[in-house]
């Protein structure tokens, strides 16, 4: 049975765990960067398995899809894991259907992105459709209640599905829907969740953010010389006035 440990609500604390992004283009090798702890566990997953099963660049470097059903399932067990689920083997079958899953939630964060919220919606209606979503008090191994969104007997898929879709949906009807982007550094599309103070974040990590301006301060520098040639140019005559 799929469950995950979730979070204390504390949108301050950050913790250094795997983020799910990919790095060097390999498949299944989480690099590490602050992860904004967040009272919806659903938000935080959906990043997981996005970064994880559905990038194609990662910080600058082409990432290599699974090239094997066995890679998949291995990639499928790396995002699991992150997601701190109690059993993280997995079939084939399942394996496919949360890269589906990924595929479909990198749509929503890109209709988010730019604005289309009524495509995100009907995204997510689709997802808690399909995985028949609907909220549940089960007991946790500590005896206390928790929320799911998916019966007892669900199949890791149509599970994380489920909780996933619950969350974005939360999300999409609070003041905060515009906390999912994705990355704005060329050749990255790690998505991320803003817990910024104003909501500006724009990078999906310091190491892109950092690449962006480097790139633009060699450009800068390029353009300097090239605009004091130009100055210091002498003026010549003007075309069709005779001296």
């Amino acid at each position: 049975m799929p469950t995950y440990d979730a979070p204390e609500p504390n949108i301050k604390s950050a913790l250094d765990r795997p983020s799910g992004a990919l790095d060097r283009g390999t498949r299944c090798s989480p690099t590490k960067w602050n992860l904004i702890v967040i009272w919806r566990p659903g938000w935080k997953l959906s990043v997981i398995f996005v970064n994880t099963l559905a990038t194609g660049m990662a910080s600058g470097r082409a990432v290599s899809p699974p090239a094997s059903e066995q890679e998949l399932r291995t990639c499928a067990a790396a995002a699991l894991a992150q997601a701190g689920a109690a059993d993280t083997a997995i079939s084939v079958r399942e394996a496919k259907g949360l890269q589906q899953l990924a595929e479909r939630l990198r749509e929503v964060f890109a209709a988010i992105r730019d604005r289309r919220h009524a495509d995100a919606a009907g995204a997510l209606n689709a997802l808690l459709v399909q995985s028949g979503a609907r909220p549940q008090l089960w007991r946790g191994p500590e005896g206390s209640w928790q929320l799911h969104y998916h019966a007892s007997d669900a199949g890791a898929a149509q599970s994380w599905t489920a909780g996933c879709a619950a969350g974005l949906a939360h999300l999409l009807t609070s003041p905060q829907a515009s906390r999912l982007g994705i990355c704005a550094a060329p050749r990255c599309e790690l998505v991320f969740i803003d817990t910024s103070r104003n909501g500006s974040r724009r990078f999906c990590s310091t190491a892109c953010q950092s690449r962006v301006k480097a790139s633009a301060h060699r450009a800068r520098q390029v353009q300097r010389p090239a605009v004091a040639a130009g100055a210091n140019r002498p003026a010549g005559r003007v075309a069709g006035l005779r001296g």
